[in-house]
């Protein structure tokens, strides 16, 4: 019997040891390797990133309405509350049908776009004639005619340059009711409703008036397709600065029916695979925002959790608005699926895997692979910069090197391999350097603003008070 528990004791005694070795070798093998392997967690939070999501409406003139105005304060409190970060700004333009815009509406324009500045906010514009206040009495209410609305936007045109960099993008607006491209009243469409020359001017003269980089959402993209055909943006065109590459489509009555109430047209299912393939395809290059508008029996099979995550995905969706329907809103809530469309709407970076050096010499190439993958329902549609930070960790300087990426084609579900190379300075500090990924907006206005970059998806990486995502990781530099 003392023979076997010896014999246990022994062999117990030689697996701890071999188990101590192993684990010995691995630490040896790690220490001695030229680079780590980070592994990074994902997150679920609902993340209050720039130019996606939903969005919250606010009027910022419209006359014998005593709730107009944008309030910085308001702003700060919906982004705090709902991880909102777009704002609708409407302008019903009834008093000046007539006549130019006022200084004081165009200051008025001016003092709203610098408050969604101060908030961290950007804007999402539309100006209208009418607000469709007599619409359910089978009333139209009038719009202005071409040349009045091209007037109003050589007016506009300042203040619209002045405040791009705080611009997601503009609706087309004016025309009809609503400013939705729809019964107007100056003749702005031709007799079955498609674009004329009259209201193509219009959307030429808002691409002339925005920076190139800015872009403007038809209601209808069958508007688009009176204007530069029926195929979808290339690769090759997208973000060229084209007129055709600058122009997305808002659905103001997504899932409201079989046709969106009449969004698409004709509505049988071969012509509606159709149209809704058209969206999927050009909705990699461009915005698709919009809202719901039917929470009535005929919208039931399209807006259920199940159809309504299924379409969002298909056609790239990038902003909701967040007050409206509130029938739609309140049924996504209670079958569990608001929550995915809050995270979902846009792109969402997440952070799978990095390698890393764990030293490099001044004056030497750094190279890093970095892997990550957009779970969102699109990507950005405005420019973004990609950036590479070294940070002493004891000192605090730090190098920021730009890199060769554009966002813009981190497409929805794709997995991405950065393989970064940077020259490091010959007279670089020597020391420890925290290493970190910057996602900023590209304008200088906007660059060193937090609220401007983007935060990549995962747990313990975003740094608020820089903007900026840390990986986990740091490489000495050596003397």
């Amino acid at each position: 019997m003392k023979g076997r528990k010896h014999l246990w004791w022994l062999l117990s005694g030689l697996l701890v040891l071999l188990a101590v070795a192993i684990v010995a070798v691995n630490l040896l093998q790690w220490l001695l390797a030229p680079t780590m392997i980070v592994q990074y967690q994902a997150s679920d939070a609902i993340i209050p990133n720039p130019e996606r999501g939903l969005y919250h409406v606010l009027y910022g003139y419209y006359p014998g309405h005593a709730d107009v105005g944008i309030d910085e304060e308001e702003l700060k409190e919906v982004q705090a509350k709902e991880a909102i970060t777009l704002v609708q700004l409407n302008y019903v333009l009834s008093d000046f049908i007539k006549q130019p815009l006022s200084e004081s509406f165009l200051q008025g324009v001016q003092h709203d776009l610098e408050t969604v500045r101060h908030a961290g906010f950007k804007a999402i514009l539309r100006f209208q004639y009418n607000n469709g206040e007599h619409w359910n009495e089978g009333k139209v209410d009038p719009d202005a005619p071409k040349e009045r609305i091209l007037e109003h936007l050589d007016q506009l045109k300042d203040t619209l340059q002045q405040n791009s960099d705080v611009l997601a993008f503009v609706e087309a607006g004016f025309i009809g009711v609503w400013g939705e491209w729809h019964n107007s009243t100056n003749g702005l469409f031709d007799s079955i409703g498609n674009v004329n020359e009259s209201s193509k001017a219009v959307l030429m003269k808002w691409l002339e008036v925005l920076p190139e980089d800015r872009m403007v959402l038809l209601r209808s993209f069958r508007h688009k397709q009176d204007v530069f055909g029926n195929q979808p943006l290339t690769g090759e065109q997208a973000f060229s600065g084209q007129p055709r590459a600058r122009v997305g489509t808002h659905n103001d009555c997504f899932l409201a029916s079989k046709d969106d109430f009449g969004t698409y047209w004709p509505d049988d299912d071969d012509s509606l695979r159709k149209q809704k393939e058209y969206l999927h395809n050009e909705n990699l290059y461009v915005p698709q925002s919009g809202e719901t508008c039917n929470a009535g029996e005929e919208a039931t099979p399209y807006i259920a959790c199940d159809n309504a995550l299924k379409e969002f995905a298909y056609q790239h969706w990038s902003a909701l608005n967040g007050g409206y329907e509130p029938g739609v809103l309140k049924r996504w809530q209670e079958q569990g699926c608001f929550s995915e469309i809050q995270r979902r709407l846009g792109y969402r970076f997440t952070l799978t895997q990095a390698e890393i050096p764990k030293q490099a010499g001044k004056g030497k190439t750094l190279t890093l692979h970095v892997s990550l993958k957009n779970d969102g329902w699109a990507s950005p549609y405005n420019p973004r910069k990609v950036e590479l930070i070294l940070r002493h960790t004891g000192t605090g300087v730090k190098y920021t090197f730009p890199l060769q990426e554009d966002p813009r084609r981190w497409f929805p579900g794709e997995q991405q391999q950065l393989q970064i190379k940077v020259q490091l300075p010959g007279q670089m500090e020597a020391g420890d350097y925290a290493v970190l990924l910057n996602l900023p907006d590209p304008r200088s206005t906007l660059h060193d603003l937090p609220a401007y970059s983007i935060q990549l998806a995962n747990s313990d990486t975003w740094e608020p008070a820089t903007g900026y995502n840390s990986l986990h990781a740091n490489v000495h530099i050596q003397a």
